[in-house]
Order: C-alpha cells, then structure tokens, then sequence
C-alpha cells in the first residue's frame, strides 16, 4: 500500500493481498469502532477476528496475516 495522508488524500475503499482486491471499510467509523474494540476486555484473538470482520464486509481474504498486515498498514496510513 502506497503512503498517503489520510487528511488530504482519499482513502482506499479496497487492500490488495496476493495480487486480489478485497473491499474494505475505510470510513472513520470503523476506526473508532476498532479503538473502542481494543479497549475491551476480550481474549487478542477475539478482538482481531472482530477487527477482520468490521474491515472486510464482503469477503474475507484467505491469508489472515497479510488481511491483519493490510490492516494495519491501512490504519498506518500506508506505511
């Protein structure tokens, strides 16, 4: 994912993993919803299968990692 400025630039509505595109939620809302997520008392492993599940409302990538990884390279602004 290229770098952007996620103040001035528009935002991605997909990631690309292995070469397909999965859409992705990438309106403000999901990110607060993922911050209030990380703040509750539930096992990691809960918490990133919900995070996935708010990000990919359509399909789920196969290759967990890299959706995890595009994630957060999404949430890093691309870095």
């Amino acid at each position: 994912m290229e770098t952007s400025n996620i103040l001035t630039d528009p935002l991605p509505w997909f990631v690309t993993i292995h070469g397909q595109k999965y859409p992705i939620r990438a309106d403000f809302r999901t990110g607060l919803q993922v911050n209030v997520l990380m703040r509750k008392k539930l096992p990691d492993e809960d918490k990133i299968e919900r995070m996935l599940e708010f990000y990919y409302p359509e399909e789920m990538p196969d290759d967990l990692n890299s959706a995890i990884s595009a994630v957060i390279s999404f949430l890093a602004g691309g870095e």
